[in-house]
């Protein structure tokens, strides 16, 4: 029988008594297919106090009187999670724990691709069942693919003050035999073959194929099985590295990963033979981020380049994500966030790769996605019903082809789900380019408690449009009777903690909206709204600095919102107003360099600078400080000036 190792608790001392330290060693007979067998289980725990027997048992011993080499021995047996606390038992069996402790360090960090050696000595250590690669590997980031053995090199990536491709990195040894044929002897690639097709479900040409690709010199395959097979794995980032314009116009390491997830989890009928359980790995991933930018890339690999010719390699002009591979991980069971950057529907949609997906079949809870690549709101609507039992935010990040959508149509998927949704964000201003936007017709908006609008929407729907097409609407003039009805309707309109505005209106529209701004303050204040109060208000997105003119502003816009805010305790930030590191509501959170361990970037103070703007996402500008050339653009020194003595900032 298998027992977890734990420290006996002491009474109020709190110290362990190790006179009485006794171990139990018992054979395991069980042997489960997915786990690898453990050939002795060890209890390390203080004794009950029990009736002294004549003949105690020959299998109970001191711990401490045993050889140092058994010592060792039994302690690789200890689960990790209790390696240390057997270690602080005593000084004794700290000394012979030393070697199992460094093991644990070595295992404990974020693995990655950047050297081609990692992956296939994480992926030997899972096969034969090391206990610390099992344990220990929780993280895994890909930067990149070799596609054949002259590729077998680490990869350039940039360091903090350096301007050229990091050229220092260590030169490893790849191990007994050296990068190349025969690197993975013909038993491993039978091994591989034999897992894909049992344990991934690919078939027999699949399975091949990939088989011959991994003999090639691809490491692709490789990667996904170490994804697959990690029972604790928690979260794969995938860098945005230039990709190589393969047939199957795709990332292999995430086809084969979709392939898997389909055959299993989308199982034809009774008829057919039965398939293994969902991948160890697959099944415990909590989140996805595929297509992180990072600045560790050197320059022009994950941008918009373009190479061509015969005998030449050809790259996408752009990263793109296509639907087919990303749209089977919206199933795993314990996927909580997603971000996906690129997305892009398939040039054509086969039957096999077909992205619909039926409602509430996924449980992600977060969505971002960055810089699309001409997506179809049927797309983005399948992947938001498909979660509407679930979903708790969307975000539409990045500089993308969004006035592809059918913007209308997003808010009323979000409008299907539970009411439990927190969040909608377009974060992006250049995204809301005319009043075709229309996201503010869909009565669902004011329920969620933080989501952006197009505030030519509002007003459109307010007084009116200015007549066919592209139109502007008839703009009030401030203090009019239609700007005082703009104001009802806006107060009653404009529910939620946080709201973020977008587009572009004009000067005199801008002041309508300050004042529709105060009106709706002074009703929560008053108490007239019977709803949640209004925490917090984003304008910042809304002032534009004009290149056709001076671009500086002569007075400052909202300037009567911003005051009624500090008088009805309500933060109203714009472009004159220090921009906020941390928000009084909880805003999404979007995966970027900070995220990445392996980055030589990693926890540096430039990364570290970075903070979120709802109207633009991550940026790493000053927070509008008012005495830079960026903010001089907006508004006068003479003014920021004037409001920073004024304590108006």
């Amino acid at each position: 029988m298998s027992h977890k190792s734990r420290p006996h608790k002491a009474g109020a001392g709190g110290s362990l008594n190790t006179t009485s330290l006794r171990i139990n060693v018992g054979y395991n007979t069980r042997h489960n297919k997915r786990e690898h067998p453990s050939a002795l289980a060890l209890t390390t725990s203080a004794p009950k106090k029990r009736k002294r027997r004549s003949n105690p048992s020959s299998s109970m011993a001191i711990l401490t009187d045993l050889a140092a080499e058994l010592i060792e021995h039994i302690l690789s047996f200890v689960d990790p999670t209790d390696h240390l606390n057997v270690a602080l038992v005593c000084r004794k069996i700290a000394n012979h724990a030393q070697h199992v402790l460094l093991q644990n360090q070595r295992w404990h960090r974020a693995n990655s691709d950047i050297l081609p050696s990692t992956m296939p000595k994480i992926l030997r250590a899972l096969l034969r069942g090391d206990r610390m690669a099992l344990w220990h590997i929780r993280d895994i980031e890909l930067w990149g693919a070799r596609q054949s053995w002259d590729e077998w090199k680490p990869f350039e990536l940039v360091r903090p003050h350096s301007h050229a491709a990091d050229e220092d990195l260590e030169i490893e040894s790849p191990g007994a035999r050296p990068y190349g044929p025969g690197f993975f002897s013909q038993a491993e690639l039978g091994h591989f073959h034999h897992l894909m097709r049992e344990d991934l479900g690919l078939s027999v040409r699949e399975s091949e194929a990939f088989r011959q690709a991994i003999e090639r010199g691809c490491d692709q395959p490789i990667k996904a099985l170490v994804i697959a097979f990690s029972p604790r794995l928690r979260c794969v980032n995938i860098v945005k590295y230039r990709q190589r314009l393969l047939e199957n116009h795709g990332n292999m390491c995430l086809l084969i990963l979709a392939e898997s997830i389909r055959s299993i989890l989308d199982h034809p009928n009774q008829w057919t033979p039965p398939l293994p359980p969902l991948p160890c790995g697959l099944a415990s991933i909590k989140r996805l981020a595929i297509g992180v930018q990072s600045r560790a890339l050197p320059a022009g690999v994950g941008y918009s380049i373009q190479v061509g010719g015969v005998g030449r390699d050809r790259y996408l002009a752009s990263y793109r994500t296509f639907m087919y591979p990303v749209v089977p991980f919206f199933k795993l069971p314990n996927l909580e966030s997603i971000y996906i950057s690129g997305l892009s529907d398939p040039p054509v949609v086969t039957d096999r790769w077909d992205f619909h997906m039926p409602k509430g079949c996924s449980g992600v809870r977060d969505i971002v996605i960055d810089s699309p690549h001409f997506v179809t709101n049927i797309a983005i609507c399948s992947i938001i019903k498909a979660c509407k039992r679930s979903l708790r935010t969307l975000v539409f990040h990045g500089q993308g082809f969004m006035n592809v959508f059918d913007c209308a149509a997003i808010p009323q998927a979000v409008s299907e789900c539970h009411d439990k949704v927190e969040a909608m964000l377009f974060c992006e201003d250049v995204l809301v380019q005319s009043s075709k936007w229309k996201m503010f017709e869909a009565d669902s908006i004011p329920k969620i408690p933080i989501y952006s609008v197009c505030m030519r929407d509002v007003m459109v729907s307010g007084y009116g449009d200015g007549g066919e097409g592209d139109a502007a609407p008839i703009s009030p003039s401030p203090g009019s009777i239609t700007a005082e009805l703009f104001a009802d309707f806006f107060a009653e309109s404009m529910g939620g903690k946080a709201i973020v505005f977008l587009g572009t209106i004009s000067e005199t529209e801008m002041e309508v909206a300050d004042d529709a701004i105060v009106h709706l303050l002074d009703l929560q204040h008053r108490g007239v709204l019977r709803r949640p109060p209004l925490r917090a208000l984003y304008l910042e997105g809304l002032e534009k600095a004009d290149p056709a003119v001076s671009g500086v502003a002569k007075k400052r816009w909202f300037e009567k919102a911003i005051r009624a805010g500090k008088r009805f305790g309500v933060e109203v930030h714009t472009r004159s107003t220090r921009a906020p590191r941390k928000h009084s509501v909880e805003f999404p959170e979007i995966t970027g360099e900070k995220d990445l361990k392996s980055s030589p970037w990693f926890e540096h103070p430039d990364v570290e600078k970075t903070y979120f703007k709802p109207h633009r996402g991550l940026v790493n500008d000053c927070g509008n400080c008012g005495a830079c050339r960026v903010c001089f653009k907006f508004y006068p020194e003479e003014l920021w000036k004037a409001w920073a003595e004024e304590g108006e900032l």
